[in-house]
């Protein structure tokens, strides 16, 4: 998502729904109209948007919470990380320790999930 892409999710996860005039109004930065519909269609192409007509506009929403993308993000970073060499031993290990030292509170949630998928059946 680029920047922009991401300032108009941001207004569509504060507001849930707005048209491209009410965008243009919201933004932080002052665009041109075309400039926010074709960011707003490429949103709606990824899937992140649903749009609805209204009279002669299209109002959109998102369809994704701020969480979810968060998670789609982080789970490609990670993913990307993993396939890459060094092995995932190495991302394990810096995990583990930025966790220690900024909140080791997270590290016990981390441990409890792992607990919880070992004790799953496979592919469950």
């Amino acid at each position: 998502m680029t920047d922009l892409e991401f300032n108009v999710m941001d207004v569509l996860w504060t507001t849930c729904e707005c048209s491209v005039s009410e965008m243009v109004c919201r933004l932080d930065r002052q665009l041109p109209y075309t400039t926010v519909l074709s960011a707003l269609d490429r949103l709606h192409a990824k899937g992140l948007t649903t749009r609805r007509r209204h009279q002669r506009a299209f109002i959109y929403a998102p369809n994704i919470t701020r969480e979810e993308w968060h998670r789609q993000e982080i789970n490609q970073f990670v993913n990307g990380l993993l396939v890459q060499q060094p092995s995932g031993e190495l991302l394990v290990s810096c995990l583990v320790e930025a966790l220690t030292q900024t909140d080791i509170s997270l590290l016990e949630e981390l441990e409890a999930k792992i607990a919880m998928r070992r004790n799953q059946p496979p592919g469950g």
